[in-house]
C-alpha cells in the first residue's frame, strides 16, 4: 500500500509551490492514495519507490480520501492543476482530470478577494489570507478600531505626543526642559540648556559645528560629540558624515569610530555600496548577480551604469571636477580600474581654458600675464588635495611656457624684477608637480611629451637667465626652499677666490630643508682657465673683430673704466629632492661611458649647478673638477655607486638620459657619496639594487669569511710551527717560512679590501698589495 504524508505548509502567500516528499510502501504493494494536508495551491511531485516500478496503477486519489459513504476525508481546500505520472519530465504522461470522479470539485480557481469590501477600520490596511482577511493598524495606531496612540498619551512628565509617520512607532514625545528619552522618562541631572554645560554654573559647549560636532555637549564633562549620523575616526579632529548608501544599508546610522554602516546580507563596504562578487549589484534585497554585464557600482566616487561585457562606460567626473571619466567592463574580471586622467579639478578649470588658448596660439604671454598665471597656478596647487592627470598636465604646460618665456627675457623685462614673489610662485608650483604621489600621471604624460626632463631643462635655463641678468637688474642673491626643490643664487668674489660650498645653509634664516648635507664644493681654481686650452667662447667673441692692437686697446679701456661688479660671478644651485624618481629611465648607450647596473636606480637628489662670469655662462672645461656631496635617499640594498649627469643631447628618447662622462666617485660610505666632475650640469648618483640583503649573496659572504678565517688561522699555526724548528736551518726552510708569511699577508689584504671594491683608488692599492705579497 502506497502512503504519502504531508506536513501543514506554513506559507502565508498565495501561489503555486513545489513539494518533494519520500514515499513509504506497505507490504501489499498496492498503490495507496495521496493524502495531502495543505491549505494552499501546491504543485506536488511524488518520487515513487523502485519497488513499485512495473506495477499498474489501480486508483489514484488527489485531494483527499474517499470514505465508504462517498464523503471526503481530510480533504484539500485550494486549487489543483494537472496530474502527470512518469519517471522523467520527458516520459511523463498527463492524466485527463475531466474523466476522473469528482467530489466537491468546481472548475476554475477564482476566489473573491476578501479585502475588496474594505472591511478594516480607518488607519489600517487589509491582509488577504486566501479565503479570509486580517487587519493591521498603521504605525501610531492600536486596537481593533486602530485608535490613535496619542489619545492614550504614552509620554511622561507632561510631554506632548505628536504624530510622526517616519519614526519607528509612528509618533514621538516632545519633552519639556530637563527631560529626555523616547517617552521623556529621563530627567537631566544638570539644569543647563542646550549648548551649555556645568553645575551649578553653566558655560558654553564651544563645539565646532563646522567640523561636524553637535552644538550640544556632555552636561557633566563638556565633551563634544558628533552630530546624528556622523562618526569621528580615532586619528581625526572632526566628525565625518556616515553617508550610508540607502539601497544597501539598514539605517542611516553608523559606528561612532569606524563609520561602518549596517549592511544588508551580502553587501560590503563602509557605506554598504559594494558586493563581494564583482558581477553582483546592490539592490533593495541585497546583492544580485548579473550574468551578461558589469553591475551598477560606485568607484572613485562615481556611480558607473550597468554595462555589457567588452564595452566601455563613460560617466561625469566626481564632485568637484569637470570632464568625463572612462571605465571598461571585462567579461572575466568585471569592472577594470577607472580612468580619471581627463578629469579637471574646479581649481584648474579656468587655467585649463587659458592653456588651451595658449597652445592654439590664440593668446600670448607678457610680463603682467606671466605674473598672474604664476600666482593662479600657486593658488590652484596649494588648494587642491588630490590631483587628476589633467591637473598635472595643465600645470606642467603652463609652468613650462612661463619658464620658457622668462628665459628669453632680459633686464627689467623679467617678471622677477617686477614681482618679488614670481620666482617663489614658480618654485612652489614645481615642488607640487614633482611630488612622488604624481608619478602615475607623469608616466602617462611622458609617453607623448618631454615631461619632467623638459621641466628640468626649463628650470636650468631660467636659473641661468636670472644669474645672467642679476648685475643688470640689481637683483639680490636669494635662496628659496620648498618641500621638493631648493634654489640658491649667490654672488662669488673672484678676487682671491678660495673655493665655496653651496648652498650657504648656515646663513639661512627661518625654514631649512630636511637635507642639509647635499652640497656643491667649487675649487679655488674654478675661475682659472686651464693651461694649453683654447680661448673660451666669450673671449673669442672679443678677439674675432680685430688684430692685436685692438685687443690691447680694449683691455686698456677696461682697466681704465672698471665695472663695480667686474670682480664678481654668479652661481646658481638647484637641488631636486624627488625628481630622480620621476625622470624617464633613459641611459647613455655608449658602454664606454656608462655600464648600467642590472637593477638601476637613482638614489640621490638631482643637483644642478651653473656659473655666470661676466654675464656669460661658463662652459669651458675646469682646471680642477667640482665636488658634489650627496646624501643617499636609501641606505639598504644599494651598491655600486656611479656618478652621472643628465645629458639633454642624448637622442635615444628625444629628451636626454643619464651619462657618466667626466664624473668619478671619490668617496663613499653607508650614507654618503661624493662625486667629482669636470663640467657643470645636473648631477646624481646611479646605484644598483643589491641582492645582498635579499639572502642570495649572504651564504656566499658567510662561506668566504669562514674560509678566510680558517686559512689565516692555519697559516699562522704553520708559521709558528716552522719557526719552532730551529734545528732545520737551510734555504728551503727559510723559503717555506717566507711563503707562509706572504700567503698570510695576501689573505689579510684581501679580507680588508673585500668590501671596498667600489673605490677605484683603494682597489688599486689593495690589488697591488696582493700581487706584491
Amino acid at each position: 500500500r502506497f502512503v504519502s504524508e504531508f506536513q501543514r505548509c506554513p506559507y502565508a502567500e498565495k501561489g503555486w509551490r513545489t513539494l518533494h516528499y519520500r514515499n513509504v510502501v506497505g507490504s501489499s504493494g498496492e498503490l495507496g492514495k495521496l493524502l495531502p494536508s495543505v491549505l494552499l495551491a501546491l504543485q506536488v511531485v511524488a518520487n515513487i519507490s523502485r519497488e513499485l516500478h512495473g506495477l499498474k496503477v489501480r486508483t489514484l486519489s488527489i485531494g483527499g480520501m474517499l470514505g465508504d459513504e462517498k464523503e471526503v476525508r481530510q480533504g484539500f481546500r485550494g486549487c489543483m492543476q494537472g496530474v502527470r505520472m512518469g519517471e522523467t519530465s520527458a516520459s511523463a504522461v498527463a492524466l485527463n482530470v475531466n474523466q476522473a470522479e469528482k467530489v466537491n470539485v468546481e472548475r476554475g480557481c477564482s476566489v473573491p478577494d476578501p479585502c475588496d469590501s474594505n472591511p478594516c477600520p480607518v488607519n489600517s490596511y487589509c491582509n488577504d489570507d486566501w479565503d479570509s482577511y486580517s487587519c493591521s493598524c498603521d504605525p501610531g495606531y492600536y486596537g481593533d478600531s486602530c485608535a490613535n496612540v496619542c489619545s492614550l498619551n504614552p509620554c511622561e512628565h507632561q510631554a506632548v505626543c505628536v504624530r510622526k509617520p517616519s519614526s519607528s512607532h509612528g509618533y514621538m514625545c516632545e519633552c519639556p526642559d530637563n527631560y529626555f528619552g523616547p517617552y521623556c522618562e529621563n530627567k537631566l541631572s544638570q539644569p543647563c540648556p542646550r549648548g551649555w554645560w556645568g553645575h551649578p554654573i553653566c558655560g558654553p559647549c564651544n563645539c565646532d559645528v563646522g567640523k561636524g560636532f553637535d552644538p550640544d555637549c556632555n552636561k557633566t564633562t563638556g565633551e563634544c560629540r558628533c552630530k546624528e549620523n556622523h562618526y569621528q575616526p580615532a586619528d581625526s579632529a572632526m566628525c565625518l558624515l556616515c553617508d550610508c548608501y540607502p539601497t544597501g544599508s539598514l539605517s542611516r546610522t553608523c559606528d561612532s569610530e569606524t563609520g561602518q554602516c549596517s549592511c544588508k546580507p551580502g553587501v560590503i563596504g563602509r557605506r554598504c555600496d559594494h558586493c563581494d562578487n564583482p558581477f553582483a549589484e546592490v539592490t533593495i534585497n541585497g546583492c544580485e548577480v548579473n550574468y551578461d554585464s558589469c553591475p551598477r557600482a560606485i568607484e572613485a566616487n562615481i556611480w558607473w551604469p550597468r554595462t555589457r561585457f567588452g564595452l566601455p562606460a563613460a560617466a561625469p567626473c566626481p564632485k568637484g571636477s569637470v570632464g568625463t571619466a572612462v571605465r571598461h567592463c571585462d567579461e572575466h574580471k568585471g569592472w577594470l580600474a577607472p580612468n580619471l586622467f581627463n578629469c579637471t579639478s574646479l581649481t584648474f578649470a579656468a587655467l585649463k581654458g587659458f592653456e588651451e588658448r595658449l597652445l592654439r596660439n590664440e593668446s600670448l604671454l607678457d610680463t603682467e600675464q606671466s605674473q598672474q598665471i604664476a600666482l593662479q597656478l600657486r593658488n590652484a596647487t596649494q588648494h587642491t588635495v588630490n590631483f587628476f592627470g589633467s591637473d598635472i598636465k595643465v600645470a606642467y604646460h603652463l609652468s613650462a611656457q612661463l619658464l620658457k618665456h622668462e628665459s628669453t627675457q632680459e633686464g627689467f623685462g623679467l617678471a622677477a624684477t617686477q614681482d618679488v614673489h614670481f620666482t617663489e610662485n614658480l618654485l612652489k608650483v614645481g615642488s607640487v608637480l614633482l611630488d612622488t604621489s604624481n608619478k602615475r600621471h607623469w608616466e602617462l604624460i611622458q609617453q607623448t611629451e618631454g615631461g619632467t626632463a623638459q621641466l628640468l631643462r626649463h628650470f636650468e635655463d631660467y636659473a641661468s637667465t636670472l644669474a645672467q641678468n642679476m648685475r643688470k637688474t640689481y637683483l639680490s642673491p636669494f635662496t628659496i626652499i620648498t618641500p621638493n626643490i631648493v634654489i640658491s643664487v649667490v654672488r662669488l668674489e673672484k678676487m682671491n677666490f678660495a673655493g665655496a660650498k653651496l648652498p650657504h645653509y648656515e646663513a639661512l634664516r627661518g625654514e631649512k630643508p630636511a637635507d642639509l648635507e647635499t652640497t656643491v664644493i667649487l675649487p679655488e681654481s674654478v675661475f682659472k682657465a686651464p693651461e694649453n686650452k683654447q680661448p673660451t667662447v666669450s673671449n673669442a667673441k672679443h678677439l674675432s673683430g680685430g688684430g692685436e692692437e685692438e685687443e690691447t686697446t680694449l683691455m686698456t679701456r677696461q682697466k681704465r673704466h672698471p665695472d663695480l661688479s667686474e670682480g664678481q660671478a654668479i652661481a646658481s644651485v638647484i637641488i631636486y629632492r624627488t625628481l630622480a624618481g620621476l625622470l624617464p629611465e633613459q641611459y647613455d648607450t655608449d658602454k664606454r661611458s656608462l655600464r648600467v647596473p642590472k637593477r638601476p636606480i637613482i638614489n640621490t637628489p638631482v643637483v644642478s649647478i651653473n656659473i655666470h662670469d661676466n654675464d656669460a655662462l661658463m662652459q669651458r672645461a675646469l682646471e680642477k673638477p667640482i665636488t658634489v656631496q650627496f646624501r643617499l635617499l636609501e641606505t639598504e640594498e644599494r651598491t655600486k655607486p656611479i656618478c652621472v649627469f643628465w645629458n639633454h643631447s642624448i637622442l635615444v628618447s628625444g629628451v636626454g638620459g643619464w651619462s657618466a662622462k667626466g664624473c668619478d666617485v671619490v668617496f663613499r660610505n653607508e650614507t654618503h657619496v661624493s662625486c667629482q666632475c669636470n663640467h657643470m650640469t645636473s648631477f646624481a648618483v646611479l646605484m644598483d639594487i643589491s641582492r645582498r640583503e635579499n639572502g642570495e649573496i649572504l651564504p656566499l659572504k658567510t662561506i668566504t669569511y669562514a674560509s678566510i678565517a680558517v686559512t689565516l688561522g692555519s697559516l699562522l699555526l704553520t708559521f709558528f710551527f716552522l719557526a719552532g724548528l730551529r734545528a732545520l736551518r737551510s734555504n728551503q726552510h727559510s723559503i717555506r717560512k717566507n711563503l707562509v708569511v706572504a700567503l698570510f699577508l695576501s689573505e689579510l689584504i684581501f679580507l680588508l679590501g673585500i668590501n671596498q671594491a667600489d673605490l677605484p683608488v683603494s682597489c688599486w692599492k689593495r690589488g697591488g698589495g696582493v700581487l706584491w705579497g
